[in-house]
């Protein structure tokens, strides 16, 4: 069992708590962007593995949500294999999580880096949930670079406490990333995870910044008939 993966995956559940939460025989199911995902967290071994799967789809099902599975690296490799051999789902997709744990030292560089640099800053909206402590961030680009080819690309993140994690930090640019540290410094906050859709790595400008990747997730959907007619 991949613990820090475990404990991670709780910690980003747990930064959403305005979306819907069902629990299915010890596994998390959340609404993300009208998919229903499904966290596996716990490797069990009892009971139908099958039958229980089909009962995510029914929930899926009944909220018009499709169903998608996601599995971090070095736990449940049983529900991968019979999410693909025996219920005709097909892997869509890698994600990355990565840690960047701040120090006093790399704080101190940060706020130094802040008075020589003439980057452009980044309008951030904070939106408090008052129930959870937890604060909604957005982060609009307002230098020449983009975010995904769109001059008004936005960031969405989520601060909780002394930690800031962002669910896509593949939309953040080289000098979006930086601004997210001074923000960060000029915040107290002592850590920032970022999750990295569509990567299977850490890419090399998070490295140069001193990410560290924990763990990679596999996603996995139901593969309609459909899809198989399509790729003849």
């Amino acid at each position: 069992m991949n613990e820090t993966a475990v404990d991670t995956e709780e910690q980003i559940v747990s930064l959403f708590p305005e979306q819907e939460t069902v629990v299915c025989g010890g596994w998390i199911l959340k609404m993300y962007a009208k998919r229903l995902w499904v966290h596996p967290l716990y490797c069990i071994l009892d009971g139908d593995i099958d039958e229980r799967i089909r009962i995510c789809e029914e929930i899926g099902k009944y909220k018009a949500a499709k169903c998608a599975f996601r599995i971090a690296e070095c736990t449940n490799y049983y529900l991968r294999s019979r999410l693909i051999e025996e219920n005709n789902y097909c892997f869509k997709s890698y994600a990355t999580v990565s840690e960047l744990n701040l120090t006093d030292k790399m704080l101190t560089r940060i706020t130094k880096g802040k008075q020589k640099t003439c980057i452009p800053e980044i309008s951030v909206i904070q939106r408090k949930n008052s129930d959870s402590g937890i604060g909604t961030i957005e982060l609009a680009v307002a230098d020449e670079e983009t975010i995904q080819g769109k001059p008004d690309g936005k960031a969405v993140g989520k601060m909780w406490i002394d930690t800031l994690f962002f669910f896509d930090g593949s939309l953040l640019s080289d000098s979006a990333l930086w601004n997210v540290l001074q923000f960060a410094a000029d915040n107290r906050i002592k850590k920032i995870l970022i999750n990295l859709a569509g990567c299977d790595s850490l890419p090399e400008m998070y490295r140069e910044y001193g990410f560290q990747k924990l763990y990679s997730c596999y996603c996995y959907e139901k593969q309609e008939e459909n899809e198989n007619e399509f790729a003849k």
